[in-house]
């Protein structure tokens, strides 16, 4: 039975810290240091003199049911100092080659140190279940720890899951340095970002001259009376609004009603149109003429002259 003991707990103490400057900084690498004694017996008298160990670390979710993060370290040397001694960095950047390979439906070795780490990740950090052949999704919330769960496997080939998993803490400045990806506790993309690039004109002064004091009741008397608006539609006309019997009509108001165009004169609704069946014949009367005259109806097309002349019922026309 292989027994660890530990003779360093400090996890590299500004490991939150220097994992969310990491994400800042474009994912450098990131690791912590983990020093430890393993044994062979559990009275921890006999220490694992082996020059050949191989340790897998997996780092757990704060309910230790979803690995999000795992690596094998192999040809570990636990022969020098007495023996038992081992000193590892544990943690890695996205296709380091001591990650596990990917296997089809787990995802977490393709999460970042930043990622693992993260205590805000609303989308959920994917990994695979600790128990049994599955995957999972660990939506962690603020303040949440980590777990390293590690497997020994000595020259012998006989693997010891080492028990309990250590927790993985922070030191208070580590706690503070977590809220760099955000401002209390709000992310980056939960604010409005200033970008001037065309097409956006998203600048500070752009938005402050929307939201002046002489412009912003403007914008708000546009937003509440949206529907009253009349624009231009795809085909260059402007539609009239459409509606029925408008209560309350203001004088100079009009509207479209049922094939009709009717307004409001301040007294009562007019209808814009022909006046009855229509006018079926013009009458030329006096001092007119319909073509040459004399007089005459128009009652389909024609036109109206002016009967020119000095007889009876003329218009006399002056000469220039």
């Amino acid at each position: 039975m292989l027994k660890l003991k530990y003779y360093k707990t400090t996890m590299f103490l500004a490991l939150l810290g220097l994992v969310q400057l990491a994400h800042a900084l474009g994912e450098v690498s990131q690791s912590f240091s983990l020093d430890g004694r393993l044994y062979s017996d559990s009275a921890s008298k006999n220490p694992l003199s082996d020059s050949n160990v191989t340790l897998k670390f997996q780092i757990l979710d704060a309910g230790q049911s979803c690995i999000i993060y795992e690596e094998v370290i192999a040809g570990v040397d636990t022969t020098v100092s007495g023996g038992g001694y081992f000193s590892v960095e544990v943690g890695s950047a996205v296709g380091a080659a001591k990650r596990l390979g990917s296997v089809t439906g787990y995802f977490p070795n393709a999460n970042s140190m930043a990622t693992v780490f993260s205590n805000n990740a609303p989308g959920g950090i994917p990994g695979k279940n600790a128990s049994a052949a599955a995957s999972c999704s660990y939506i962690p919330s603020s303040g949440d720890l980590r777990y390293v769960r590690i497997t020994v496997t000595p020259t012998s080939g006989i693997s010891n899951i080492l028990a309990p998993d250590m927790v993985l803490g922070s030191v208070p400045s580590a706690v503070v340095a977590e809220r760099a990806e955000n401002l209390q506790g709000i992310p980056a993309n939960g604010y409005l970002q200033v970008k001037t690039t065309a097409p956006a004109a998203l600048s500070q002064a752009n938005l402050e001259n929307i939201f002046s004091t002489s412009n912003y009741p403007t914008l708000t008397s546009l937003i509440s009376n949206y529907s009253n608006i009349m624009f231009n539609a795809s085909n260059g006309t402007t539609p009239l609004p459409v509606t029925t019997n408008p209560s309350s009509p203001a004088a100079g108001e009009i509207w479209y009603d049922s094939g009709s165009i009717k307004y409001y004169n301040g007294t009562t609704t007019q209808t814009l149109g022909l006046s009855g069946a229509g006018v079926n014949s013009v009458i030329a009367g006096t001092g007119l003429n319909v073509g040459a005259g004399p007089g005459g109806t128009i009652t389909s097309s024609g036109t109206l002259n002016i009967n020119v002349g000095t007889g009876a019922n003329q218009i006399v026309q002056m000469d220039a």
